[in-house]
C-alpha cells in the first residue's frame, strides 16, 4: 500500500472512533445538540470545509483530490461537485471568520472534552496531510492552505 493510502485509512479508523466519541459525549449530556445539532456532523463538517479549502486553494480540485476526499467521508463527490461547492463558498472559506470560528470550534470542543479535542487535532492534522498527497504533487498554494489551517491547533 502506498503512504496516501495508509493515510486515509487511518483517517478514516480515527473519524470513526472520533464520531463514536462525539455521539457517546453527546447521549452524556455533554453537547447543545438543541442549538449545534449533532456533535459529530458539526465537527465532520468542520474538517470537510477545511479539506475543500485546500483542494481548491489551487483553484482547481483534481479527480484524485476529489476521490480521497470521498474516501476519507465517505462520499461520492465528483471533481466537477466540489469545484462548485468551493466557488459557492469561496468567499466564507477564505475569509478570516472561518478561521476564527474553526477555533472557536475547537476551543468548545476542548471545554467539552478534551481527549476528543486531541483526537480531532490529529484528524486535522491528517487530513491536510492527505490533501496536500492526493494529487502527487505539491503546489504551493496547497502547501500554504494546509501549513495556516495546522497553526490553527
Amino acid at each position: 500500500m502506498s503512504k496516501l493510502t495508509d493515510l486515509t485509512e487511518n483517517f478514516r479508523q480515527d473519524l470513526e472512533e472520533f464520531t463514536d466519541g462525539c455521539r457517546e459525549n453527546q447521549e452524556a449530556g455533554g453537547w447543545d445538540s438543541e442549538n449545534n445539532g449533532d456533535m459529530d456532523d458539526y465537527y465532520v463538517h468542520d474538517l470537510m470545509s477545511c479539506m475543500l479549502k485546500i483542494i481548491g486553494s489551487d483553484g482547481n480540485i483534481s479527480r484524485r483530490e476529489a476521490e480521497f476526499f470521498n474516501t476519507c467521508f465517505g462520499t461520492e463527490n465528483t471533481a466537477q461537485e466540489l469545484d462548485e461547492m468551493y466557488d459557492e463558498s469561496e468567499d466564507i472559506l477564505s475569509g478570516e471568520d472561518f478561521e476564527a470560528h474553526l477555533r472557536e470550534d475547537f476551543d468548545m470542543l476542548k471545554r467539552v472534552n478534551s481527549s476528543l479535542a486531541e483526537s480531532y487535532r490529529e484528524l486535522w492534522l491528517s487530513s491536510c496531510e492527505i490533501m496536500i498527497a492526493s494529487d502527487g504533487q505539491l503546489l504551493p498554494q496547497e502547501i500554504e492552505a494546509a501549513k495556516h489551517l495546522k497553526k490553527l491547533f
